[in-house]
């Protein structure tokens, strides 16, 4: 398993050097050789993602990403979700979004897209989920403060909302397990210590 893993990292990185040089079908098929490696390799699979939905290959990205979600809700996942369904967003993200709501992740996606739709109510549902099951982070309250800012334009609460952002805990990013720095996406090399595939999930 740990050679397999290797070989998709090391087949991710050719990926990014292959789409680096306009080179976007290679970059694909050495994407999907190092999902083939390791299914469940996350940076890999927001990567073809990614190509896919630049490709305008929507089921293809779809299948990707409904399976991460399914396997950890995040941020750049979220995201990528976002970028496929920009105008039917609010629709197509509830139906893939629906069995995980204890998710922190999920909640958060879900106001956003509610905030950006103008559901208030719905975005603030969402983020009360979190918040009622203690597993509110930063994330949630800058949600709420931009909830509060876009809705009523009430300064009062967006200052309250950004002053408990300070004290929740960090969202979920990727983690080095060699030097424990925190980055927001994944990188074959962690940029502080320079160790190779160390960069895991963490809190």
């Amino acid at each position: 398993p740990r050679y397999k893993h290797l070989k998709a990292v090391i087949d991710y990185c050719r990926a990014l050097e292959e789409k680096a040089g306009g080179r976007k079908a290679e970059s694909l098929e050495l994407a999907r050789s190092a999902i083939k490696n390791d299914p469940e390799f996350i940076a890999a699979n927001l990567f073809a993602a990614r190509l896919f939905i630049e490709r305008n290959e929507r089921k293809s990205a779809e299948k990707i990403l409904g399976a991460l979600w399914a396997l950890l809700p995040n941020f750049e996942t979220a995201q990528l979700l976002i970028d496929l369904y920009p105008t039917e967003s609010s629709t197509e993200i509830k139906k893939l979004t629906d069995p995980y709501q204890n998710s922190v992740e999920n909640n958060h996606l879900i106001a956003r897209v509610a905030i950006e739709a103008n559901h208030w109510p719905e975005a603030k549902k969402a983020l009360e989920r979190n918040i009622s099951s203690a597993t509110a982070t930063k994330t949630t309250y800058q949600l709420l403060a931009s909830l509060e800012q876009q809705q009523k334009k009430d300064n009062v609460a967006v200052s309250k909302y950004m002053k408990l952002s300070e004290a929740a805990p960090v969202d979920t990013y990727w983690a080095c397990n060699s030097c424990l720095t925190h980055e927001k996406y994944y990188l074959p090399l962690c940029p502080a210590c320079g160790e190779f595939d160390s960069i895991g999930r963490g809190p």
